[in-house]
């Protein structure tokens, strides 16, 4: 007798694709139930787990009558012995789905969102540990995202200890230091020098005597006869702090699961990507790090605004959102600590990364 796994299918994916994964040597069939609204992310689920045999029927998401005529016709032809999950769509879907399966030959599950574990309700009642996770890029996919073509999302330019040994460096910078690094981050803005950079990667600072002593100095950076690469200059003015996360996170979490400098667009679509400096998951949940290393009041707030926007509803239901600063917790306003409050954004501050309490308690005290 076949098997076959009965999905209700909703905005979020990920219980759908868990079981399905953790089922996955004995299912012979799929059988996934979703409104017409919900019938692209039926097909974000196909497209990541890459369904073999499976049907997709259309329900009603208001009838429970109709859900339950709907089911019926369509599955009393089968013979089958039946694995539902009743994880997806509303309340209404569910006990519909659970009245149509009740009386067959069906094991039913539900998986509570950030518990890895999976409830089985029916025939008999248990819990059983979740034993699979989601990798990152399948993740995204159940969300309709997939990565910008030639994106290695777990490439750094320098290894760990350089990112260590700039930290270090930046904590003692002076006021001057600072000036420097913003003038050296005026220098690359410029529209001509951008287009000099983008093509010969690289960016002539012969003229530039105060800038190189600092660079040389004070910022570890060696330039022979004035020329920084593309490569040193992203690092110092910001990339160095992206690093330094990866690295830190990568201490717990295995490559699979973490990406630095991601760019992700839609399936099917032409608009432009969007930019994350570190995102990783973690027990099946994403979190989302934006780092930036001294900035005014006006670009915090342009910060939160962005990485709020860019964790929508679309990725994922649980997302945990960060922003790292090398900015002093006295430096952003209450204003931005406010509305990163509302918006369910941590800062972790200059504080905070220089007494080690970055990234992040609850994963310290966790295991995978």
């Amino acid at each position: 007798m076949k098997k076959v796994l009965v999905s209700i299918i909703s905005d979020h994916n990920v219980p759908n694709y868990l079981l399905a994964k953790e089922f996955e040597t004995e299912i012979d069939e799929h059988i996934l139930l979703a409104t017409e609204i919900m019938s692209n992310k039926a097909k974000y689920l196909m497209k990541t787990i890459k369904l073999k045999q499976q049907k997709i029927i259309t329900i009603s998401e208001e009838s429970m009558r109709d859900i339950v005529m709907v089911i019926e016709k369509a599955t009393d032809s089968i013979d089958a012995e039946y694995i539902v999950n009743l994880t997806g769509g509303n309340k209404l879907m569910a006990l519909a789905v659970y009245h149509c399966f009740l009386n067959k030959k069906a094991s039913i599950y539900y998986l509570p969102i950030d518990k890895n574990k999976i409830i089985k309700i029916s025939p008999e009642i248990k819990d059983q540990t979740l034993n699979i996770r989601a990798n990152l890029l399948d993740y995204l996919s159940l969300y309709g995202k997939e990565l910008e073509k030639n994106n290695n999302i777990n490439f750094c330019h320098f290894d760990r200890l350089k990112a260590n040994d700039f930290l270090k460096r930046y904590a003692m910078f002076s006021e001057n230091d600072k000036k420097m690094l913003a003038e050296l981050n005026g220098i690359r803005n410029d529209s001509e020098n951008k287009n000099k950079i983008k093509k010969n990667k690289k960016l002539d600072l012969s003229d530039k005597g105060e800038l190189i002593s600092f660079l040389n100095l004070k910022a570890g950076v060696l330039l022979e006869n004035g020329i920084i690469s593309k490569e040193s200059l992203e690092y110092v003015l910001g990339g160095w702090l992206e690093e330094y996360v990866y690295y830190l996170c990568k201490e717990q979490i295995r490559e699979e699961f973490i990406g630095i400098n991601v760019y992700l667009k839609t399936f099917n679509s032409s608009c432009p990507p969007d930019e994350f400096d570190v995102i990783f998951l973690f027990s099946n949940c994403l979190y989302v790090v934006e780092c930036k290393t001294r900035i005014n009041d006006a670009i915090m707030k342009d910060s939160i605004i962005k990485i709020k926007a860019l964790t929508s509803r679309e990725t994922g239901i649980n997302v945990k959102r960060f922003i790292v600063t090398m900015n002093s917790i006295s430096e952003v306003s209450e204003a931005n600590k406010n509305r990163a409050k509302e918006y369910g954004i941590k800062i972790l501050y200059k504080e905070n990364v220089m007494n080690n309490e970055l990234l992040f308690q609850d994963l310290i005290n966790k295991k995978e």
